[in-house]
């Protein structure tokens, strides 16, 4: 019998999840996005319906799927979280929101590529898009959390070092130091990037990953037609004037100088660093420009 991930990546090169995220209170309520988009994503993964909710422990329970429920659920702490079978579930999908930043995001762990429609670039960039523009998002894209790392890992630990440093001696005493190492041979040459919560992020992306797709107004934001000639392998141009856009044909191998090369030219062309600099948060109420 032939092992239907043969054709595909090796699993490390495969993204963790699909990020999607919006501003909150933005577009149509949040748990009727999430409801549609719940009613059509077991056809695009062939899953069984996500309607098993987890709890405190680690078996799920029936979950009514309408969208008062939903609205409950969400607005606990930690939000949403709803797999598609009570036991040895294989995906799941969590949505919450955050603050200070009113932020609403969507996380769909994806199972790896076991659904032929997810072996193939045009069916993944699809999924991106159907749960993008059904969440109304300005950004998402899909998680390879060695990228991410490499990207943000630095200016996380020195977020946490610099929190750590508010508490009393003696607790900081007890916790151990952390630093930031790169992996050997793991993305060399990626530059570090700014973390969504020190830019706003509605209009500028916090990396380059494997698929992205951006809103209308993020892509004029950072300019269309740099966008469109920054070196994609592939781009979906949705009536919207929203972009699909795929940097490589498949899941980038971070040990590639070819693809690491490709993501270092996109970036670049952008000038992805620059421009988060140039967009700080804005107020409540307020609309950020690049300055």
């Amino acid at each position: 019998m032939t092992d239907p991930r043969t054709d595909g990546p090796p699993p490390d090169q495969w993204p963790q999840a699909l990020i999607a995220r919006r501003v909150a209170g933005s577009g149509k309520a949040l748990a009727d996005c999430t409801l549609t988009l719940l009613d059509r994503l077991p056809a695009i993964l062939g899953t069984e319906p996500f309607c098993w909710l987890l709890g405190d422990t680690s078996r799920a329970r029936r979950f009514e799927l309408d969208a008062p429920h939903i609205a409950t659920s969400i607005n606990r702490p930690g939000g949403l979280a709803v797999v598609d079978r009570p036991t040895q579930w294989t995906t799941m999908v969590q949505v919450a929101r955050t603050m200070p930043q009113r932020r609403e995001s969507f996380e769909l762990s994806l199972p790896g590529p076991r659904e032929p429609q997810l072996l193939d670039l045009d069916g993944m960039m699809a999924l991106v898009h159907t749960c993008a523009s059904t969440l109304e998002a300005h950004v998402a894209y899909t998680l390879h959390l060695a990228l991410h790392v490499t990207y943000h890992g630095r200016r996380q630990i020195e977020r946490t070092e610099r929190n750590l440093s508010t508490l009393p001696a003696k607790v900081r005493a007890s916790i151990p130091k952390q630093t930031f190492e790169p992996v050997p041979g793991i993305a060399p040459g990626l530059p570090d990037l700014l973390e969504a919560v020190d830019f706003d992020e509605s209009l500028v992306p916090d990396g380059v990953y494997w698929l992205n797709w951006w809103n209308a107004r993020m892509i004029d934001a950072l300019g269309r037609e740099r966008v469109e000639t920054a070196g994609w392998a592939r781009i979906a141009r949705h009536p919207d004037g929203s972009m699909t856009l795929a940097a490589t044909e498949a899941p980038p191998d971070l040990t590639s100088p070819d693809d690491v090369g490709r993501l270092v030219q996109i970036l670049d062309a952008i000038d992805l660093r620059a421009l988060q600099d140039r967009c700080p948060i804005s107020e409540p109420g307020t609309t950020s420009r690049p300055r």
